[in-house]
């Protein structure tokens, strides 16, 4: 989802993600939720509504946030909209990153995804645009193959860590499922 977001044209994304990933915390969690549940049939996917405030994050009072949960894992396409945030996307266990914003509500995915007229038609436009262009066979190059082996080995390198750390084999062929779906060539699992 975050390639396709990235690699399509701005009038593809129905004024929902102009300046991605800045300020589309919630529309690109809204998409990646619609594509968790309808496309890849992830169950209870919810969404994590937080803040956080005053220094050293921000001089300007607080700061919203909001990213996914599924899984026993935290999944966030838009993390990097913050400086200090590296790498883009987040699919973990655990973040001290997200640890610094208090979670103000876990809303489930029925209850997130309720909008308003104008909002859920662009949004539904934009995300069967996402969902063909994610679809779409691309052409394996060189370099898209050696990424593809990389990212193959950097989910395997994190079930294996995980494994060794106790963390359920479940969550970890999960959270290696979820790389493979996000087009994600590396992780952070802190």
């Amino acid at each position: 989802m975050r390639r396709a977001i990235g690699e399509a044209p701005v009038h593809h994304l129905g004024g929902l993600l102009d300046d991605f990933p800045h300020h589309c915390c919630k529309p690109g969690s809204q998409l990646l939720a619609r594509y968790l549940v309808t496309v890849a049939r992830v169950p209870l996917v919810q969404f994590v509504s937080a803040r956080r405030h005053g220094a050293p994050y921000c001089e300007a009072g607080w700061q919203a946030h909001v990213w996914l949960e599924a899984g026993g894992l935290i999944i966030d396409i838009t993390a990097d909209q913050y400086d200090e945030m590296s790498p883009a996307v987040v699919v973990a266990p655990s973040s001290e990153w997200h640890d610094t914003f208090q979670v103000q509500s876990r809303i489930p995915y029925g209850e997130m995804m309720r909008m308003e007229r104008p909002y859920s038609r662009r949004f539904e436009r934009t995300f069967k645009k996402l969902v063909r262009a994610m679809e779409a066979p691309r052409p394996r190059s060189r370099k898209r193959r050696a990424v593809g082996v990389a990212s193959a080995l950097n989910a395997a390198g994190w079930q294996l860590r995980n494994a060794a750390s106790g963390i359920p084999a479940s969550a970890a062929a999960f959270g290696a499922a979820m790389l493979r779906g996000l087009g994600v060539d590396a992780f952070s699992g802190e």
